[in-house]
C-alpha cells in the first residue's frame, strides 16, 4: 500500500469495504478514487457491482458505461465489463451481453486464451455448441495446456453444459 497513488489506496480501501458488505461506505471511497483519478476502471465496476447486489440494475449498468466511456478501446476495460456481465449473468440475455464485450474485448487482443475460452464458455451456456467449439478451438491451438480449457475436456463443466 506504501507505493500505490492516494487514488488506488481509496480503491484499495473501497475493496476491503465490498468484501465486508459495507457498501455505501465502499461507494464513499471508490467515488473518491475517482474524484483523484477517473481512470480507474476497476473503481466503476466495483461501483457497478455494488449496485447490482443492492438491486438497482439500471444505475449498475450506467456505471459500466462511464466505465466504457473512459477507456473504450482498452481491452482490460472491454474484458472487465465482460466479466461483470458473466459473474452477474443470471438470463441467457446477460451470458449474451457477456459474449458481446468478450468479443469486444478479442477485437483487441484476438489471441488472448482467458478471453477466447470466456467467450466459448459463454455461448456453451446458451446453447451455442458448435460457435463455443469454435472459440475452445482457438484457444487449444494458442495455449495447450490452457488450466480452464483442460478442465472443460475433462468433463468438469459438464453439468453446465445442459
Amino acid at each position: 500500500m506504501e507505493n500505490q497513488t492516494p487514488a488506488e489506496r481509496y480503491l484499495t480501501h473501497g475493496r476491503e469495504l465490498f468484501s465486508t458488505q459495507r457498501f455505501e461506505e465502499a461507494l464513499g471511497e471508490l467515488r473518491h478514487a475517482l474524484n483523484v483519478d477517473p481512470n480507474l476502471i476497476d473503481a466503476y465496476v466495483l461501483i457497478a457491482d455494488i449496485y447490482w447486489i443492492l438491486g438497482a440494475k439500471e444505475t449498475a449498468i450506467d456505471w459500466l458505461s462511464k466505465a466504457y466511456e473512459q477507456s473504450p478501446s482498452d481491452f482490460h476495460t472491454r474484458k472487465r465489463i465482460a466479466l461483470f456481465w458473466f459473474a452477474h449473468g443470471a438470463t441467457e440475455n446477460d451470458f449474451r451481453t457477456a459474449f458481446d464485450w468478450f468479443y469486444k474485448a478479442l477485437q483487441i487482443e484476438p489471441n488472448n486464451p482467458d478471453t477466447l475460452f470466456s467467450a466459448g464458455f459463454c455461448l456453451s451456456l446458451v446453447g451455442e455448441k458448435s460457435s463455443a467449439e469454435q472459440y475452445f478451438k482457438r484457444v487449444r491451438a494458442i495455449a495447450p495446456n490452457h488450466e480452464e480449457m483442460s478442465r472443460w475436456d475433462r468433463g468438469e463443466y459438464e453439468n453446465l453444459e445442459d
